[in-house]
């Protein structure tokens, strides 16, 4: 996996989603020395699935009137913009 600065990343962008398309490459940004983002390959497989896990989830929660710790709600919150 290739880690750019932000700089190069806005200098070349252009470059590097070729590189994401056409080589399936995965591609960190950082900023100051620390990873802020990452370009990989977009794919719609699984996104139907995992929303679908997501809300399931979250209806069990709902309907055992049970709690969910904040750590899993925020796993599931991220699942299901995916």
């Amino acid at each position: 996996m290739k880690t750019i600065g932000a700089f190069e990343a806005k200098t070349s962008l252009s470059k590097y989603l070729d590189s994401v398309e056409h080589h399936r490459e995965e591609i960190i940004i950082q900023r100051h020395g620390k990873n802020i983002a990452k370009l990989v390959p977009y794919s719609d497989e699984g996104d139907g699935e995992k929303r679908a896990q997501t809300w399931e989830g979250l209806r069990r929660v709902r309907e055992e009137g049970g709690a969910v710790d904040t750590a899993t709600a925020v796993k599931w919150a991220k699942e299901g913009r995916r």
